[in-house]
C-alpha cells in the first residue's frame, strides 16, 4: 500500500510502481508538488500509467493526476479514459486549467476540491456531461459549491464545441461556471481556448497549398498561443494543401491530425509534407507517442504513410529517438518497436529545386540552407542574390551582348545567414546562381535553415517571392513591372495573364525597354567586365574586395579578387 507517508514529499518528481503494488491512496501524492510521472509497471494487476498519470488498469478511470503536470498552456488528460476518479485532482494548488477529454462521461467524488487556483476548462466530449454523473452531494461535491469550501464556479471559465454551446448554456449546473465560451473561427481555422492563453485548432478551412500555421491569434480582446493541432485537425481539408508548416509554438499534436479523409478507417491524405522547424522535439509532442495509442492495436498516426516530415539536419536524430513509437511485449517484459512506427519517413533533405540553365529563383515558408548540400557533398554550392544596388546598365554578361544589367549582391553580404551565401531568409525573393556548374545534380537537396533565431531583413530587394500559393498576374491590371524567368534569363512579362508557381520568385525593375533581356552581373570569372562598367559609377566602391563569387570580402586572404573593377592577386 502506499498511503499517507508521501504526502509532504516536496522533491520527488517520480514514483515507479511495481507489479506488486496494488493499493495507492487516492490522497497519497497531493502534496508532491514536483510529481511529474507515475510509472507503473505493464505487469501491474491493478493499476496502470500512461504520460505520468496514474490510471485504472484497463485505462478508462484516472485516479491520480502528478501535480508537477500542471502547466499553465495547457493540461491534457489521457484520451482513454471515460471516467476521473475519486480525489484525482483534490487539492491541486498549481492546477490552473484542465482540457477534459471527449470520452469522458462521470466526473467523480471531490475529484477537483480544493481546487482553488482552477480558473479553465475545456470540455471536448462529443456529449455534454449529464450533470447527474457529477457528484453534488454536500460531502463528496466535485467541485466546490462554497458550503463547506470557497466557491470554484465564479472563477472557473468554462469552454465547449460551439455546436454544443445552446446544451451547455440552458443547464443549470453549468450556469453556475463564471462564463460558457464556444470554439471560435478566427480567419479559415477553428479553435478552442484550452487556458487563458492557449489554443487548440480544432480543423481549417484554408487551401493554401503551403498552409503555414498561425503562432498567436487574437480572439475579442485576447491574444492566444496556437499550442495544439487538434485531433483529426486535417480531416476533410481540401486537396490543395499539399504542405503544412509546423512553427516553433506547437506542444501538441493530436491524433490522425494530417490525415485528411473523412473516412475514419482509412489512414489516407492528400497533405503532401509536414515541416517542423521546432529543434527541440519530445515524445509529449504526439499523441500516439505521449499516450501510447499504439498499445489499443489500432493506428491513430498523426501522418499517413505517403506524407514526408522534414526537420532540421540537427535535429533529426532527436526527432527519430523521440517520436519513436514503442509498444510492450509480455513475451520478452521490454518494449519493442511498433508495428505503425513512421520515423522512417522522417528526414531533412527536401528535393525540389533544380536549376537547369546556370540559374533559377527560390523563397520559402521558412529559412532555407542551400549549402547544405555542398557541405555534405564537396560540391553544387549554390549562390542567393538579393538586391538592386547600381542603376541598370548595359553591358556584357554570363550570356551574351548588349543587355540590361543589375549588379546583385549575395545574401551574405545582406548580413544573412552568418557568412553562408546560400542561407535564404523566411518569404525572401532570391536569384540563384549554380556556382560550380550549368545545372544541380540530380539528387541536389536543400533543409530548412538553423539560423532562424534571428530575423533578417533585406531592404531594395528587387526579388519577389511567391510563398503559400502560386500566383496568378494580370498584367495589364497592375502597376508592377514583372519579369520572369525563362531558360536562365529574365524576360519582361508581356501577356495578359501570367502565372508564377509557387516557391519561386519574379523580379520587378523599373527602366528597362519591353522585351528587354534582363540579366545580372555576380563578379565571377565571365562577368569582370559588367563590374567595371558599374562599379566604376558607384560612389562607394572605393577599397570594397570581391571574391569571383561576387560577395564583398572583409578581410582578404590569399587568392584572386576584385578590387576597383580589376582582378587582384594576394599571395
Amino acid at each position: 500500500m502506499i498511503g499517507c507517508k508521501y504526502w509532504v514529499c516536496k522533491v520527488l518528481n517520480k514514483i515507479d510502481v511495481t507489479e506488486f503494488t496494488t493499493d495507492i491512496s487516492p490522497e497519497a501524492f497531493k502534496y508532491c508538488d514536483k510529481l511529474t510521472d507515475i510509472n507503473v509497471s505493464k505487469k501491474n494487476t491493478v493499476y496502470s500509467s500512461v504520460d505520468g498519470y496514474l490510471l485504472s488498469k484497463d485505462k478508462t478511470e484516472l485516479l491520480i493526476f502528478p501535480p508537477g503536470k500542471a502547466n499553465s498552456k495547457f493540461t491534457l488528460l489521457p484520451p482513454s479514459i471515460v471516467k476521473i476518479g475519486n480525489y484525482a485532482f483534490f487539492d491541486c494548488t498549481k492546477l490552473t486549467n484542465v482540457t477534459i477529454p471527449n470520452k469522458v462521461t462521470t466526473i467523480g467524488e471531490r475529484a477537483f476540491g480544493l481546487c482553488k487556483n482552477l480558473n479553465t476548462i475545456t470540455f471536448l466530449c462529443d456529449k455534454m456531461i449529464n450533470p447527474n454523473n457529477i457528484n453534488q452531494s454536500k460531502n463528496t461535491m466535485s467541485f466546490d459549491d462554497g458550503s463547506q469550501a470557497p466557491e470554484m464556479f465564479k472563477n472557473i471559465d468554462i469552454n465547449v464545441r460551439k455546436e454544443r454551446l445552446s446544451e451547455y448554456s440552458n443547464n443549470d449546473f453549468y450556469k453556475k461556471f463564471k462564463s460558457i465560451s464556444p470554439s471560435f473561427t478566427e480567419g479559415y481555422e477553428e479553435y478552442i481556448a484550452v487556458s487563458a492563453n492557449a489554443v487548440d485548432m480544432l480543423s481549417t478551412k484554408r487551401e493554401d497549398y503551403t498552409f503555414v500555421l498561425p503562432t498567436s491569434i487574437k480572439h475579442g480582446d485576447k491574444t492566444y498561443k496556437v499550442s495544439l493541432i487538434g485531433d483529426y485537425a486535417f480531416e476533410g481539408v481540401s486537396d490543395k494543401v499539399k504542405e503544412v508548416v509546423v512553427r516553433k509554438d506547437v506542444k501538441y499534436i493530436g491524433a490522425k491530425a494530417f490525415i485528411t479523409s473523412k473516412d475514419k478507417t482509412k489512414l489516407e491524405s492528400t497533405v503532401k509534407s509536414v515541416f517542423f522547424i521546432e529543434s527541440n522535439p519530445t515524445k509529449e509532442m504526439l499523441s500516439t507517442t505521449r499516450f501510447e495509442l499504439d498499445e489499443t492495436g489500432t493506428n491513430y498516426s498523426e501522418f499517413a504513410p505517403t506524407t514526408k516530415v522534414y526537420v532540421k539536419q540537427s535535429a533529426l536524430n532527436n526527432y527519430k529517438e523521440k517520436w519513436t513509437k514503442k509498444v510492450y511485449d509480455k513475451d520478452t517484459d521490454t518494449d519493442k518497436t511498433s508495428q505503425f512506427n513512421f520515423t522512417s519517413q522522417i528526414d531533412y533533405q527536401i528535393k525540389d529545386v533544380k536549376i537547369n540553365h546556370k540559374y533559377g529563383t527560390f523563397a520559402r515558408e521558412f529559412d532555407v540552407d542551400l549549402n547544405i548540400y555542398s557541405k555534405e557533398k564537396n560540391t553544387a554550392r549554390i549562390g542567393a542574390f538579393v538586391a538592386k544596388l547600381g542603376e541598370v546598365k548595359t553591358g556584357d554578361g554570363d550570356y551574351g551582348h548588349s543587355t540590361y544589367h543589375i549588379r546583385m549582391s549575395s545574401v551574405d553580404v545582406n548580413g544573412v545567414g552568418n557568412h553562408n551565401y546560400g542561407y535564404v531568409p523566411a518569404y525572401t525573393g532570391v536569384l540563384l546562381k549554380a556556382l560550380d556548374s550549368e545545372t544541380t545534380p540530380s539528387d541536389f537537396y536543400y533543409a530548412i535553415g538553423e539560423d532562424d533565431a534571428r530575423e533578417y531583413k533585406i531592404t531594395n530587394n528587387i526579388m519577389h517571392g511567391i510563398t503559400v500559393n502560386p500566383r496568378n498576374v494580370s498584367v495589364a491590371a497592375t502597376d508592377e513591372v514583372i519579369y520572369v524567368m525563362q531558360g536562365g534569363i529574365f524576360k519582361k512579362a508581356m501577356s495578359n495573364s501570367i502565372s508564377l508557381p509557387i516557391h519561386k520568385a519574379y523580379a520587378k525593375i523599373e527602366g528597362v525597354p519591353a522585351g528587354s533581356k534582363v540579366e545580372f552581373s555576380f563578379s565571377d570569372d565571365n562577368t569582370t567586365n559588367a563590374i567595371v562598367t558599374i562599379d566604376a559609377e558607384e560612389k562607394n566602391a572605393d577599397n570594397a574586395y570581391y571574391n569571383l563569387n561576387g560577395q564583398r570580402v572583409t578581410n582578404p586572404q590569399r587568392g584572386v579578387f576584385i578590387k576597383g573593377g580589376r582582378k587582384v592577386i594576394i599571395k
